[in-house]
């Protein structure tokens, strides 16, 4: 039977339409895509552009020099005499999520203002989106050698972040006219959600009718268990420490660790308060160098979260769950002031 040239109109017409459509409306709703430059060693987003975020939380950052996302000012305006601060972590301290003026590092320096310091701060945002302490152990040189910094500190809300002490990849750099520059957005993120699962594993394109198969789910189900039960085991708190051997040895500065486990967290709609890193964590807290001053900001999450106040999660997504939010950042940057003991102890190391 003849198609008829009707139809084929039509459906060219309304594709054409269609795109043309998601097109024009896809930026307050499609996260953007910008190439990795080359930065202290590793690879970040480009400085001089904006990166906007959109699948949790609304907001959009500006990337600074070095890659820094958020604070944009050059490094050579800080006045001396400043307490400089390096801010490592992954995802969590990022904060690409929320806008530049409610992320960590702004957070610390709003707060030490508010506790009316008599030694101005200034906090740099070095963490990137996946890293690990691998990644900060190598980039640390850089830092103290080029940014002068006073104290290192790490925002840890996944403890096996500590363990994983592999280098960073071979950094590439990438190009501004490559395919995500020239590219829509809506475009990009559609081929990528094509060729990769949510969980960043790669799509089969299995097409098939009914629920997975039993033996696929338990092999998913034990997998998922192994993980979890590795990271209480007695090897992994002796990996993590001697990671944390590496930190103590490579830094010259003091190292501040912030431990805030994403509590509570919401599972089929129930609210868990427990941390199953609990006992792990304090076995590292209990013999890691004397010189790592430690924070356990968990209570202070949870009691907040107790109150109403979820410190994770955003409208657009899931309130409780995912990353922190501003009502988190300005608890843990409170916590950090709070602890009293960072210009005192630049003082005692100099």
């Amino acid at each position: 039977m003849p198609v008829s040239p009707n139809i084929v109109r039509r459906w060219v017409i309304g594709i054409g339409l269609g795109t043309l459509i998601i097109g024009i409306t896809s930026p307050p709703f499609v996260r953007s895509f910008l190439p990795n430059e080359v930065n202290r060693g590793v690879p970040t987003l480009p400085a001089g552009y904006d990166y906007r975020w959109r699948q949790e939380g609304y907001a959009t950052t500006h990337v600074g020099p070095f890659g820094m996302p958020g604070r944009t000012g050059p490094v050579t305006d800080i006045p001396a005499g400043t307490f400089r601060i390096a801010i490592w972590g992954d995802s969590q301290a990022e904060g690409v999520a929320v806008a530049d003026e409610q992320k960590w590092f702004a957070e610390i320096e709003r707060v030490s203002i508010q506790r009316a310091r008599d030694v101005p701060v200034a906090a740099f945002p070095l963490a990137r989106s996946g890293d690990a302490i691998g990644d900060w152990l190598a980039q640390i040189p850089w830092a103290e050698k080029e940014l002068g910094v006073d104290a290192h500190v790490f925002l840890i809300v996944d403890l096996p972040d500590l363990a994983d002490g592999s280098p960073p990849d071979p950094p590439t750099q990438g190009k501004l006219k490559g395919f995500s520059a020239q590219v829509p957005a809506f475009v990009t993120q559609g081929a990528q959600h094509l060729i990769r699962n949510p969980d960043g594993t790669r799509r089969t394109l299995r097409f098939r009718p009914g629920p997975l198969d039993a033996e696929t789910t338990s092999k998913t189900a034990a997998s998922t268990n192994a993980v979890k039960q590795a990271g209480q085991t007695s090897d992994q708190v002796a990996l993590i420490l001697t990671q944390l051997r590496r930190l103590d040895q490579i830094a010259t500065v003091p190292v501040w660790i912030v431990y805030a486990p994403p509590r509570p967290t919401i599972v089929s709609g129930k609210l868990i308060w427990d941390d199953p890193s609990a006992d792990a964590f304090a076995a590292v807290r209990e013999s890691s160098p004397e010189s790592i001053q430690w924070i356990d900001a968990t209570e202070l999450l949870a009691d907040s979260a107790r109150r109403g106040q979820y410190p994770h999660g955003f409208h657009n997504g899931r309130i409780g769950v995912g990353h922190l939010n501003p009502i988190g950042y300005r608890i843990l940057a409170k916590a950090l002031v709070d602890a009293g003991s960072l210009l005192p102890m630049r003082r005692r190391f100099q």
